[in-house]
């Protein structure tokens, strides 16, 4: 992700809600995080993911599959350098400012309604 106008297709604006989920290295539970998020996300809310240097070549690999494979785009935006959690979320909050974020670690599981 290089523009947030692709998030809306226009700048981001206050009021727009966007989840921003961290990722290092993905894990075991990665692609079952995307997954459901994918699936319990409002198609309105844009899901971006935040990867902070780390050795996530493979998540961003299953990242792909499990995009082409529910049909629904996330957004993606690797740090330069590894800036650790907060650093990384700090990017997070820059980046999309002023849409109110979400965040979300690439551990969880979202459910219905999330």
């Amino acid at each position: 992700m290089t523009d947030t106008d692709a998030l809306f297709g226009r700048p981001v604006r206050s009021g727009d809600v966007v989840a921003a989920l961290t990722l290092f290295s993905g894990g075991l539970t990665w692609e079952s995080c995307v997954v459901s998020l994918l699936e319990h996300t409002s198609p309105e809310t844009p899901i971006v993911v935040f990867d902070d240097a780390g050795p996530s070549e493979l998540a961003v690999e299953q990242l792909a599959a499990v995009e082409e494979r529910m049909g629904r785009q996330m957004f993606y935006y690797r740090q330069p350098v590894n800036r650790g959690v907060v650093g990384n979320l700090n990017t997070a909050f820059e980046r999309l400012a002023p849409a109110d974020v979400i965040v979300l670690n690439s551990d969880i599981i979202g459910g219905p309604e999330w």
